[in-house]
């Protein structure tokens, strides 16, 4: 998670995840930094933009805003 130290597991070895029913990361650690970050609670319909950084390894960083080239 951006600007924190250590890692998150999160759990995608759930058919749920994988077809249309839920596509979401469900994790109580991005919650608490969702909320850190006033990035939660969103309006209706209108979540936050936020991007998966592949880092290598099957390991991701998330970003609260695109990282600009």
């Amino acid at each position: 998670l951006e600007g924190e130290d250590g890692t998150v597991q999160i759990n995608v070895d759930k058919p749920s995840f994988w077809n249309a029913t839920c596509r979401e990361l469900i994790s109580v650690e991005v919650g608490r930094w969702l909320l850190k970050n006033k990035l939660a609670p969103w309006p209706k319909g209108r979540p936050p933009k936020l991007m998966l950084e592949p880092i290598g390894n099957n390991k991701f960083r998330l970003l609260s805003q695109p990282k600009r080239i």
